[in-house]
């Protein structure tokens, strides 16, 4: 009985014995695609946020009074420079033109007929006839009527211009507002009524902020280029920016610096800057955000690494970095300049490194990963050189579109209702007598 059940314990003992499992492996470590750094020549900027504002922003006023006759435009469209907006009734200005006119004859024929009298009363003063009292008088008389014929003329040109301002002219080519008043109002009566408003849009000006030590580093850099002889024409070393708007992260606008302001402002320690774009498609309007970005030093030979590959936490950037055991560790870095999907490092890598570029997520620091080899494209070409050359010739070009002065007569055309065969009233306006004539002493 005794060994039964010690049999009957043994075989219970070996059933459990059989039925246990073996623990099953450690998980096998995670893949992870790793690369090292290349590099490449790159272009370091500087990074602003500014406006953009246009060259020319003209408030068309009635510079007469009377009543509008016609608006020759559409509202919001672009109109010509020398285009004709707006005119005002123009019947009153045209009598006052042709008033002038005969105002200016008439002075000139009487003008003529003090001359008469001037030459005769000389001659007889000459030869003792007359006397002294009507010499002088025949001259008064006739240098008052050559003042009259100046002020006659004065006259007809300011009912000219006058009648002028009737046809208001755009004096630059832009967009348009909409008509701030209608036909048949009075406008001119008592102030300059503002009829309408032209912006020039092409090209467009930026107006930006550079804080004094970025200033310093473009212009000693900008200096030192010169100085060296980097650029292949030291005429086209010019100041080179790019600006995007608020509508993503490139820099597709190309332009000049054309103006720096003489001074810092001692209380924001800047200096106002300003740049100018071409704006040949018009999407550029006045008043939009800009971002600016200005070139001042080239790196030949940057570290890069993939910008997805860098984290930021606490402790600043940072990568993850296989170590030769297959081990995770959390590495440190400062970056530089991005340089498209890339990312300079300036320090906390080595060209040895191997970084994870792939499978981030599924790697902790001090853990085994299993490191597959990977690669990543370097920028094609420095899409950005210091000194920027494409299409230079079209950038030096914008300055000249930008007003510079507006003629008076091109804003005051005169109307083919006035007579064009006009006599040449200008002769005989000054005295033809010899100033230097004094009296006889007598014969």
């Amino acid at each position: 009985m005794r060994y039964r059940w010690l049999g009957f314990v043994g075989c219970w003992m070996g059933m459990f014995t059989g039925c246990e499992k073996k623990a099953p492996p450690p998980p096998s470590p995670p893949e992870v695609v790793v690369a090292k750094p290349i590099h490449h020549g790159i272009t370091r900027y500087a990074y602003f946020t500014g406006r953009t504002d246009s060259v020319a922003d003209v408030s068309l006023r009635a510079r007469v009074k009377g009543f509008l006759q016609s608006v020759n435009f559409r509202e919001g469209g672009t109109v010509q420079k020398g285009q004709m907006l707006f005119e005002i009734d123009p019947q009153e200005y045209e009598a006052n033109l042709h008033k002038a006119l005969a105002d200016w004859q008439a002075a000139v024929a009487k003008m003529e007929t003090e001359k008469f009298n001037y030459e005769r009363m000389k001659d007889a003063h000459r030869k003792g006839v007359a006397t002294d009292m009507e010499y002088a008088d025949a001259k008064g008389k006739y240098d008052q009527a050559v003042a009259s014929v100046a002020q006659f003329k004065a006259a007809w040109e300011s009912a000219n211009i006058n009648l002028g301002y009737c046809r208001v002219i755009s004096p630059v080519t832009g967009k348009v507002s909409r008509r701030y008043v209608d036909v048949g109002n009075l406008v001119g009566s008592g102030e300059a009524t503002l009829l309408a408003t032209v912006v020039q849009q092409d090209p467009m000006y930026v107006y930006f902020d550079i804080d004094e030590k970025t200033w310093l580093e473009i212009i000693t850099e900008h200096a030192k280029q010169q100085a060296d002889g980097n650029a292949e024409k030291k005429d086209d070393t010019r100041t080179v920016f790019q600006a995007g708007m608020s509508d993503g992260q490139d820099y597709p606008y190309q332009g000049l610096l054309d103006y720096a302001g003489n001074k810092v402002d001692p209380n924001t320690g800047t200096v106002e800057v300003r740049g100018i774009l071409p704006n040949p498609q018009l999407v550029l309007l006045p008043g939009l955000f800009a971002r600016v970005r200005i070139p001042y030093e080239r790196t030949p030979d940057a570290m890069l690494i993939p910008d997805t590959a860098v984290g930021f936490d606490q402790t600043g950037n940072y990568v993850y970095v296989v170590n030769d055991q297959n081990t995770v560790e959390h590495r440190v870095i400062e970056i530089g300049e991005k340089v498209g999907h890339l990312r300079e490092v300036t320090k906390g890598l080595t060209d040895k490194d191997r970084f994870i570029i792939q499978g981030l997520l599924r790697a902790r620091p001090g853990r085994k990963v299993s490191p597959k080899p990977g690669s990543f494209e370097a920028p094609k070409g420095d899409t950005a050189p210091p000194v920027i050359r494409r299409d230079i010739s079209e950038l030096d070009a914008l300055e000249k579109q930008v007003p510079r002065t507006t003629p008076i007569r091109d804003l005051s055309t005169q109307p083919t209702t006035l007579p064009t065969d006009r006599p040449d009233l200008l002769e005989g306006v000054l005295p033809t007598y010899d100033p230097t004539d004094t009296q006889p002493t007598g014969e």
